[in-house]
């Protein structure tokens, strides 16, 4: 069968074929390539709203840009004319030419040809679908919004036939764990189920055979990549207009995420049960009324009596009216204050040591609210604090006992962050001794600032040991500027209290004591002609022996090293044969003053007979190595300055010096043995022959 407008070619020339145009049902035209209408039937002029054919095509000037909504498928018409010849289907939104209303037209045209191949004209029908388009726009609308609520209720929608098999399943498998094209076909049951046997089964076909609606039925199943998931699926019965019934429709969700949460809520509340019940302190649930609703095993073994007991009763049908009062107003505080409350009680208790009778309860509680704020009940926490309470009276009562040592001791405390540099900061007492009042030591530079040049270096040395771990304590005497201007003896004793994570030390707590009538007593004692040397000021043998013997027993309590040095300067042993006897003993006072120029304040330098020095150095580190190293340090700083020529007059006098020194620490008991093994290391370092800077170390 040929198309219409092949019809209306054929009759072209024919007197037929105006009658046959006009009769046609739908629009039909003629128009040039150009786009102007050269005939229209009266379909197509009722369409466009004219009267007649003369008006519509005096008044249709350009198709494409008068008719077509978007012009641009004038062009698109014509592009498939000149490569096919002919348009079919071709679907476009138009004006209706007069009244410019919107409509929906299909069209189907051709090329109408000379005899040589040229385009005459354009023949077609125009048929008008705009109801047609309307109503597939609303099944499409329809269609969507179903799709919508369906997404927006659920995660896939299912249809069932009457043998209850699946018709239609929409859902990914992600959602359902069913891919579509699995699911038709079959039953639910034959997709099987972890959670439901076959009695189950049945129950839920016996519902369905019954054709009756069902709500959230849980089906729990495997997948593959996820393992166990849930979802529950609801269904409505679907009959045709006879009342026959033709099957389910209905909607699936996956509720994994919500079971899981469930398990979740279950395990976490059966471990916070077990967290309680393990909670040394006692812990109760009291409803706002006051009636006990659960407790753990603390408080039952506290009150004596079994959950069972307790639970459904009130403190008044438990304890004393005292206890009943003041617990009922705590209650009462903690329901009405959004903080916790807290209070200590006393309470007795039968026992079989005298000092485990009473006791104290610290004891908190708060209100328990519900999402709209309404206090639903009271939980209570009560921790026995009676070792507490006691170690707090013993620290208190130690505090005031220290306090009372430290005034009768006149100590001085301060305490010190390393990191802060030299910033000190001393109680009253610890000013007092430099003559100052807290604010006033505050405007000074510190304690630093304060101490005598000579000795900075051997307090900073002294610290930084401690600091570095190399000494257990703190120890060092200096002399200290007073606020009178006089230079006072102070000794500061101290420990490294707090450290960091890391272990840096970042608190440094200690005492301050004013030593000066000791240091003068010292002075007398070492001035006397029996302490001594009359020549070069230095302490004698005696008074040696007495400083190593205080040494060793220093050592005892802190644990760190000394050293002595025994100096052997063999320029001296020719002093009277070479120099003469008063060049010879200004030489000795040389020496004894570069020895004492080698150490620190602290440090002992002695002569001991003719033509022998020693040096005891104190103070040195708890670890060997480290106390050899200091000790090899000082020798070469004495081996040094004795090594530089000696001027005596015109006379310059070479230095050749031997050392040998021992290490000493708390093992070591006598002072005569070290001064042994010193010796022994000098004879060791005679016999290498040669000067020795090589220290013989023996503790």
């Amino acid at each position: 069968m040929k198309p219409q407008f092949d019809a209306i070619s054929e009759l072209a020339s024919d007197d037929n074929f105006s009658s046959l145009f006009d009769l046609l049902p739908i629009g039909a035209y003629r128009s040039s390539p150009q786009g102007k209408q050269l005939r229209a039937n009266s379909a197509l002029v009722r369409m466009n709203g004219y009267g007649s054919e003369p008006a519509m095509l005096a008044g249709v000037q350009d198709i494409a840009r008068e008719w077509y909504v978007l012009p641009h498928r004038r062009y698109e018409f014509m592009a498939l004319m000149a490569s096919k010849g002919r348009v079919t289907d071709f679907v476009s939104e138009v004006h209706r030419h007069k009244t410019r209303e919107r409509i929906w037209v299909r069209e189907h045209a051709h090329a109408v040809l000379d005899e040589d191949g040229e385009v005459l004209f354009y023949e077609g029908t125009v048929e008008d679908i705009t109801q047609h388009r309307q109503i597939h726009e609303r099944l499409r609308e329809s269609e969507q919004r179903f799709r919508s609520l369906t997404d927006l209720s659920a995660d896939w929608y299912w249809e069932q036939d009457a043998d209850f098999r699946f018709t239609r399943y929409d859902g990914s498998q992600e959602k359902s764990g069913v891919p579509s094209e699995f699911a038709l076909g079959r039953t639910r049951w034959e997709l099987g189920a972890l959670n439901l046997n076959e009695a189950a089964w049945n129950v839920h076909r016996a519902m369905l055979d019954a054709h009756m609606p069902f709500l959230d039925f849980e089906i729990q199943r495997n997948h593959p990549f996820t393992g166990n998931y849930w979802f529950s699926v609801s269904g409505n019965p679907v009959f045709d207009d006879m009342g026959d019934f033709k099957g389910y429709r209905g909607i699936g969700r996956n509720i994994t995420a919500r079971k899981k949460a469930m398990e979740m809520a279950l395990e976490n509340e059966a471990l916070l049960k077990t967290l309680v019940q393990t909670i040394p302190d006692c812990v109760w649930l009291k409803s706002p009324e006051g009636v006990y609703l659960a407790c753990n095993a603390a408080f039952e073994a506290h009150r004596g009596l079994p959950a069972a007991s307790i639970i459904g009763k009130t403190d008044a049908e438990m304890l004393g009216a005292e206890l009943t009062e003041h617990f009922v107003r705590s209650d009462r505080a903690a329901l009405h204050t959004s903080r916790p409350v807290s209070f200590e009680v006393d309470y007795t208790k039968k026992s079989e040591v005298p000092e485990e009778e009473h006791g104290t309860f610290e004891v908190v509680k708060t209100a328990v609210r519900n999402a709209a704020g309404q206090s639903t009940g009271i939980l209570g926490i009560g921790r026995d604090i009676t070792a507490r309470k006691r170690a707090e009276a013993h620290l208190r009562s130690a505090t005031e006992q220290m306090e009372l040592a430290i005034i009768g001791t006149e100590l001085g405390l301060w305490h010190q962050d390393p990191e802060r540099g030299d910033a000190i900061h001393m109680d009253s007492r610890g000013c007092l001794l430099l003559g100052l009042t807290v604010e006033t030591y505050q405007e000074t530079g510190g304690l630093m600032s304060l101490i005598h040049p000579d000795d900075v270096g051997a307090v900073r040395f002294a610290y930084q040991q401690h600091i570095e771990g190399k000494t257990p304590g703190y120890s060092v005497e200096f002399r200290a500027r007073h606020q009178d201007g006089r230079w006072i003896w102070l000794q500061s004793r101290g420990r490294a209290v707090q450290a960091s994570q890391n272990g840096k030390v970042v608190r440094v707590a200690g005492t301050l004591m004013d030593i000066t009538e000791r240091k003068k007593s010292e002075f007398v004692i070492r001035t006397q002609p029996t302490f001594t040397d009359v020549l070069t000021g230095l302490p004698t043998r005696r008074l040696l022996m007495d400083r190593l013997q205080c040494a060793l027993e220093a050592n005892v309590r802190n644990k760190q090293h000394g050293a002595l040095m025994l100096v052997d300067l063999e320029t001296v042993k020719f002093r009277n044969e070479s120099l003469g006897y008063d060049q010879g003993n200004r030489l000795l006072q040389q020496v004894a003053e570069r020895l004492k120029s080698s150490v620190r304040a602290v440090d002992t330098v002695a002569r001991l007979g003719d033509d022998e020095f020693v040096v005891m150095v104190e103070d040195l580190s708890i670890n060997a190595d480290s106390a050899h190293e200091q000790a090899r340090v000082v020798g070469e700083k004495i081996y040094s300055v004795l090594n530089e020529p000696f001027v005596l007059g015109d006379q310059s006098v070479a230095g050749a010096t031997l050392i040998g020194t021992t290490l000493f620490n708390d093992t070591v008991h006598s002072s005569s043995e070290v001064l042994r093994r010193a010796d022994m290391a000098l004879n060791r370092a005679r016999e290498s022959g040669h000067h020795s800077r090589t220290f013989t170390a023996g503790a």
